[in-house]
């Protein structure tokens, strides 16, 4: 409930909201001006999306950053502790509540997006899959950005943290961004079986990555007489063993005779 009513969330919502729309109608213009009809709806549809990534993949795990660095700042984590509140309690509160901001983007943003398919030239599928990728890529930013936050309690550290995330998070966009208009310019590829397996292993390798940021800031908030190692080797071996059946299902799937 913190993070809904707070001021960040509320300004950084209306604020991408405003700009995906002066974004939507400047380029609705631009394209009809110069008789580009049949790129109307990719390039709309690229130009929302990135408005998207900005909220999703910078502003939300930044606002998950900023939430456990207040418990520093403002000195509530003493009555965090004194509340029965586990580590892996607090987090997945941080992580929840960054997850709840990311769906309410993905559904404002959504009939933007579904408008760009009515334009033309875009895939029903790539305005699913998009939408589910943004999701999953914004839950392991927000993981990472919490256990970041949580690895030192100093103001200075955690400004140079600070500066590390945000130059994280505008890669990790850019990246998103880049690979969403190239679904949309080609939307062959989503239907191409090995893409889609490489879009099922990126979730799924991608959700078991943010399992180990979550282990690792739950790790770093625990006493330091608890046992503070077991979550990290469990999560670490799903992450091996995720990993190691992507690869022997790509090695069984293409059948080749050298491994």
């Amino acid at each position: 409930r913190q993070a809904m009513r707070g001021r960040y969330f509320k300004y950084s919502f209306w604020f991408t909201l405003t700009v995906a729309t002066l974004v939507g109608l400047t380029v609705l213009l631009v394209t009809m001006m110069n008789g580009d009809e049949d790129m109307l709806g990719p390039v709309f549809f690229t130009s929302i999306f990135a408005c998207l990534a900005l909220a999703a993949h910078v502003l939300v795990p930044f606002s998950a950053f900023l939430s456990m660095g207040a418990e520093w700042d403002e000195n509530t984590w003493d009555l965090l502790v004194l509340s029965n509140l586990k580590p892996r309690q607090i987090v997945l509160g941080k992580v929840l509540s960054a997850g709840v901001q990311a769906l309410l983007y993905s559904s404002a943003f959504g009939p933007f997006l579904v408008f760009a398919f009515l334009l033309r030239g875009v895939d029903v599928s790539v305005v699913l899959v998009t939408l589910a990728v943004s999701f999953v890529v914004s839950v392991l930013l927000s993981c990472l950005a919490t256990a970041t936050s949580s690895l030192s309690r100093g103001r200075f550290a955690r400004v140079v943290l600070m500066v590390l995330l945000a130059i994280a998070l505008v890669w990790a966009s850019i990246g998103t961004v880049a690979w969403a208009a190239t679904m949309v310019m080609q939307p062959g590829l989503m239907h191409d079986g090995e893409v889609q397996d490489a879009i099922l292993g990126a979730l799924t390798i991608g959700l078991a990555v943010a399992s180990f940021f979550f282990a690792a800031a739950t790790a770093r908030l625990a006493h330091e007489e608890e046992n503070n190692s077991t979550g990290l080797r469990l999560t670490t071996l799903a992450v091996l063993v995720v990993g190691l059946g992507w690869m022997m299902w790509t090695f069984w799937d293409s059948r080749q005779d050298d491994p």
